[in-house]
């Protein structure tokens, strides 16, 4: 039907109100498909950040190279700065060089005050070197910092840190070969775990200021890399590849389940504590906070009860882990 014979039917005035009406029509069907796909593709995973180092030229500056990484002064190109190397690479052909106690390398997260984070990185130490870093709540070029843990690599392979103001330690790396390292910030529960080739040695309260124990701040700010290995051992050398800090999230699509849960009460527990997964298949590990596993079951109802009558007072670490979720909570026994 051509304009001429649609006009003998209704007036110009009501062609134009139909017009617009349809246009309405077809604005709000596309914004609500547009809707439709964001939230498809839509993840609780916010923050994302990886680096293998590979397409740098080999032999310069990080810091110069690329605007992610800093300099604890702010001096890209300096001392401080770290440089690309293509001696050692745990993929591809370069890595990061931390060599010398003049190299101070930067890498800022954040800051976040909620939510929970993995940096994750390969490391690998030359026969007879070592090396340190630390994670920060709080850093800027102003001068601001608060230390969350120091982590040492010591030339003879052992690996020692200092978590709430107390030095710990008793994991090893193999010199001369790559090693996973892993810190896991959980803010939401005030919770920081360390983790050397896939083995959680360490676990602290989070905010807890690293100098001395006292409360400090509950955020992630930055990483460190510094070229220093413990004291007597001589100036650090190590690399580092494949650098990487997620947000731990699950996948949220129209018509799929929501994600599985997990939660647990009373807590503090006195004899016995129950945890609720939503239906959720897995297991579930009870940690010290030295690390050690003190209680493992495997569970497939939505509701079970574990007896902690044998477990001294004091705080542990639960996790729970399936095929949709994995997650780690605090937990206080009180008697």
């Amino acid at each position: 039907m051509d304009k001429f014979l649609f006009s003998n039917y209704i007036t110009t005035e009501e062609e134009l109100l139909l017009t617009n009406k349809i246009k309405l029509h077809m604005k709000k069907t596309l914004l609500f498909i547009g809707a439709i796909l964001a939230t498809v593709s839509m993840k609780s995973q916010d923050f994302n950040f990886s680096d293998n180092f590979d397409t740098y030229p080999a032999g310069s500056f990080i810091a110069v190279e690329s605007s992610d990484w800093t300099t604890w002064t702010g001096q890209p190109g300096s001392v401080e700065d770290a440089l690309i190397s293509d001696d050692f690479a745990f993929s591809g052909t370069n890595s990061i060089k931390i060599e010398n106690d003049s190299v101070d390398l930067v890498k800022e997260i954040g800051p976040f005050t909620s939510g929970t984070y993995d940096i994750k990185f390969k490391m690998y130490m030359p026969n007879g070197n070592g090396g340190y870093f630390n994670v920060m709540h709080e850093w800027d070029l102003q001068g601001n910092y608060e230390w969350a843990c120091d982590v040492y690599f010591s030339s003879t392979g052992s690996i020692t840190w200092t978590t709430e103001g107390v030095n710990g330690g008793g994991s090893t790396f193999t010199p001369a070969t790559w090693f996973d390292v892993r810190v896991s910030v959980d803010l939401d529960n005030d919770l920081g775990k360390l983790y050397i080739n896939g083995n959680m040695v360490e676990s602290w309260q989070w905010s807890r200021n690293n100098a001395d124990g006292t409360p400090g701040q509950n955020r992630l700010g930055a990483i460190d890399f510094f070229g220093y290995q413990p004291a007597g051992s001589g100036p650090g050398l190590y690399y580092i590849d494949d650098f990487s800090v997620t947000e731990q999230g699950e996948l949220v699509s129209v018509g799929e389940p929501e994600p599985a849960s997990f939660s647990m009460y009373p807590n503090p527990a006195n004899d016995r504590l129950w945890v609720n997964t939503d239906g959720g298949i897995g297991t579930i590990r009870i940690f010290d906070l030295s690390g050690k596993l003190v209680h493992n079951v495997a569970i497939n109802a939505p509701v079970v009860s574990i007896s902690t009558s044998t477990l001294p007072e004091g705080i542990y670490l639960v996790e729970y882990a399936s095929d949709a979720l994995n997650k780690t909570q605090r937990l206080i026994i009180n008697r």
